[in-house]
Protein backbone atom coordinates (compact mmCIF):
# COMPACT_ATOMS: atom_id res chain seq x y z
CA UNK A 1 0.00 0.00 0.00
CA UNK A 2 1.04 3.74 -0.38
CA UNK A 3 1.60 4.06 3.49
CA UNK A 4 3.17 0.83 4.09
CA UNK A 5 6.92 -0.67 3.13
CA UNK A 6 8.16 -4.12 3.30
CA UNK A 7 11.82 -4.60 4.26
CA UNK A 8 13.46 -7.58 4.23
CA UNK A 9 16.93 -8.01 6.30
CA UNK A 10 19.12 -10.53 7.55
CA UNK A 11 18.38 -10.96 11.19
CA UNK A 12 20.80 -13.19 11.73
CA UNK A 13 23.72 -10.21 11.39
CA UNK A 14 23.58 -7.50 13.79
CA UNK A 15 24.57 -4.59 11.43
CA UNK A 16 21.10 -5.61 9.47
CA UNK A 17 18.92 -4.97 12.37
CA UNK A 18 20.63 -2.03 13.75
CA UNK A 19 19.68 -0.66 10.36
CA UNK A 20 16.54 -1.93 10.63
CA UNK A 21 15.93 -0.09 14.09
CA UNK A 22 17.52 3.15 12.53
CA UNK A 23 13.45 3.30 10.75
CA UNK A 24 11.55 3.41 14.05
CA UNK A 25 8.80 1.27 12.52
CA UNK A 26 5.06 1.16 13.61
CA UNK A 27 4.89 -2.45 12.97
CA UNK A 28 7.78 -5.12 13.25
CA UNK A 29 7.01 -9.15 11.98
CA UNK A 30 9.49 -10.99 12.53
CA UNK A 31 9.16 -13.59 10.26
CA UNK A 32 12.52 -14.92 9.79
CA UNK A 33 14.88 -17.37 10.79
CA UNK A 34 13.79 -20.04 12.81
CA UNK A 35 16.40 -20.46 15.05
CA UNK A 36 16.25 -18.85 18.42
CA UNK A 37 19.29 -16.79 18.91
CA UNK A 38 17.82 -15.12 15.97
CA UNK A 39 14.26 -14.59 17.34
CA UNK A 40 15.66 -13.45 20.21
CA UNK A 41 18.30 -10.98 19.10
CA UNK A 42 16.17 -9.75 16.93
CA UNK A 43 13.21 -9.06 19.44
CA UNK A 44 16.25 -7.55 21.93
CA UNK A 45 17.76 -5.11 19.75
CA UNK A 46 14.52 -4.23 17.74
CA UNK A 47 11.65 -3.42 20.47
CA UNK A 48 13.64 -0.81 21.14
CA UNK A 49 12.85 0.93 17.66
CA UNK A 50 9.23 0.77 18.24
CA UNK A 51 7.34 4.30 19.07
CA UNK A 52 4.77 4.40 22.10
CA UNK A 53 1.50 2.06 20.90
CA UNK A 54 3.86 -0.03 18.23
CA UNK A 55 3.61 -3.75 17.79
CA UNK A 56 6.01 -6.24 17.51
CA UNK A 57 4.85 -9.75 15.94
CA UNK A 58 6.91 -12.63 16.77
CA UNK A 59 6.25 -15.81 14.43
CA UNK A 60 7.05 -19.19 14.19
CA UNK A 61 7.55 -19.58 18.10
CA UNK A 62 6.29 -23.33 16.95
CA UNK A 63 10.38 -24.10 16.54
CA UNK A 64 10.65 -23.56 20.32
CA UNK A 65 8.36 -27.04 20.60
CA UNK A 66 10.44 -29.15 17.65
CA UNK A 67 12.01 -32.25 17.41
CA UNK A 68 14.00 -30.19 14.53
CA UNK A 69 17.53 -29.40 16.93
CA UNK A 70 18.49 -27.43 14.22
CA UNK A 71 16.92 -24.42 15.96
CA UNK A 72 18.18 -25.21 19.03
CA UNK A 73 20.84 -22.71 18.52
CA UNK A 74 20.47 -20.60 22.09
CA UNK A 75 20.05 -21.41 26.27
CA UNK A 76 16.44 -20.67 25.74
CA UNK A 77 13.84 -21.41 23.50
CA UNK A 78 11.83 -18.34 21.74
CA UNK A 79 8.89 -19.06 23.50
CA UNK A 80 10.30 -19.30 26.63
CA UNK A 81 12.23 -15.58 26.50
CA UNK A 82 8.59 -14.39 25.43
CA UNK A 83 6.72 -16.17 28.52
CA UNK A 84 9.68 -14.82 30.61
CA UNK A 85 8.56 -10.90 29.21
CA UNK A 86 4.66 -12.31 29.83
CA UNK A 87 5.34 -12.70 33.59
CA UNK A 88 7.10 -9.18 33.66
CA UNK A 89 4.15 -7.72 31.64
CA UNK A 90 1.30 -9.00 33.87
CA UNK A 91 3.06 -8.33 37.33
CA UNK A 92 5.03 -5.43 36.59
CA UNK A 93 7.74 -6.54 38.88
CA UNK A 94 10.94 -8.26 38.47
CA UNK A 95 11.39 -11.82 36.84
CA UNK A 96 11.45 -14.68 39.40
CA UNK A 97 14.80 -16.14 40.20
CA UNK A 98 17.72 -16.05 37.78
CA UNK A 99 17.77 -15.70 34.19
CA UNK A 100 20.53 -15.35 31.68
CA UNK A 101 18.71 -12.54 29.65
CA UNK A 102 16.93 -11.52 33.29
CA UNK A 103 17.96 -7.12 31.84
CA UNK A 104 16.74 -7.82 28.74
CA UNK A 105 13.44 -9.80 30.02
CA UNK A 106 12.18 -7.01 32.42
CA UNK A 107 12.91 -4.13 30.43
CA UNK A 108 11.08 -5.84 27.66
CA UNK A 109 8.65 -6.48 29.43
CA UNK A 110 8.37 -3.19 31.49
CA UNK A 111 7.97 -1.64 28.48
CA UNK A 112 4.95 -3.89 27.36
CA UNK A 113 1.35 -2.49 27.49
CA UNK A 114 -0.04 -5.78 26.06
CA UNK A 115 1.09 -9.76 25.29
CA UNK A 116 -0.73 -12.14 24.00
CA UNK A 117 0.23 -15.40 22.43
CA UNK A 118 -1.63 -17.02 19.21
CA UNK A 119 -1.19 -20.23 17.40
CA UNK A 120 2.76 -19.92 16.51
CA UNK A 121 3.26 -16.44 17.09
CA UNK A 122 3.91 -13.75 20.06
CA UNK A 123 2.31 -10.35 19.85
CA UNK A 124 3.46 -7.33 22.25
CA UNK A 125 2.45 -3.67 22.24
CA UNK A 126 4.76 -1.57 23.10
CA UNK A 127 3.65 1.31 26.14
Amino acid sequence: GKNCDVIIADLSKKESILKLKELHPLIIVDDASHLWSHQISALIYLYDALPSGGIYILEDLGTSFSVNKNYCDASICAYDFCSAIAEVTTSKKPLRGDHLFKAEIESIGMRTEMISFICGSCIMIKK
